[in-house]
């Protein structure tokens, strides 16, 4: 290329380019990632403010997204003191801008880690609860249902079917086909159907078919065509009409006692 050839000088666009160059080089200063004997180990810059710091965590998880790909790991976090809060939005970060999962979290300090566990448990319970998966009609023939949140079918479920859900499952029709709620171990959730015709169901850690008590039945019998609701009581299945109001008494019981 001769000299006449050559494109012009911009100033504007070399000033562009510094620019780029110099956040490039401040964010891999304020994040830096590197592994541990479980997983990895974040060095956070604790000068930056926090929502600097975490549009940098997302830039730098993005630009990474090809190298991790999809993988699991324990994270620790160094370099800056930060409440159980934040390292929550952290984790969400990191998460939302790559195929990561973080698994476990490593922390030295005893109580921040109490507060964290406890933290994400409570936001991993809203979500279920919350969240649900709505199916707008039946579901039928051998279809299979998971979902990591509560699930709603406003038809019915076949006999072929089956619904394995985080939370509670909810059937507006006839419910004929397999059901497991609260998987894999929440025993505190439900299962709700305006007919059961399938008594083989499974919440949480327990399975069978419920049973209807005899200081119940009366009340039963004279509610035989209203929804039933079943639920985990002394370490078995109860059935109970829904407008009874046990079974949001026992599904509560751990909220209240913590």
């Amino acid at each position: 290329m001769r000299l006449s050839e050559r494109e012009p000088f911009r100033p504007e666009a070399a000033d562009t380019e510094i620019k780029r160059r110099v956040k490039e080089n401040k964010m891999k200063q304020t994040v830096i990632i590197k592994s541990s004997k479980y997983g990895m180990t974040l060095f956070l810059d604790d000068r930056i403010p926090f929502e600097d710091l975490i549009r940098d965590i997302c830039r730098k998880f993005h630009d990474s997204k090809s190298f991790f790909g999809a993988s699991s790991f324990a994270l620790g976090i160094e370099g800056r003191k930060m409440t159980a809060k934040e390292i929550q939005v952290v984790v969400e970060a990191i998460e939302l801008n790559s195929e990561i999962h973080i698994s476990m979290l490593q922390e030295t300090d005893p109580m921040t880690d109490k507060l964290l566990v406890k933290s994400m448990e409570e936001a991993r319970l809203l979500n279920i609860y919350r969240n649900a998966m709505i199916i707008n009609g039946s579901v039928r023939r051998e279809k299979k249902i998971s979902s990591d949140t509560s699930v709603i079918v406003l038809g019915d479920l076949s006999a072929r079917a089956s619904i394995q859900a985080a939370g509670n499952v909810i059937v507006m029709g006839t419910l004929s086909g397999q059901v497991t709620a609260g998987y894999p171990d929440n025993d505190d959730c439900y299962i709700v159907a305006n007919q059961f015709d399938n008594h083989d169901l499974t919440i949480g850690s327990v399975s069978g078919s419920p049973v209807e008590e005899k200081k119940w039945s009366f009340r039963a019998r004279k509610s035989k065509n209203l929804p039933r609701a079943v639920a985990v009581f002394e370490g078995a299945l109860i059935m109970e009409p829904l407008s009874s109001g046990l079974v949001p008494q026992l599904t509560g019981r751990k909220l209240k006692e913590e």
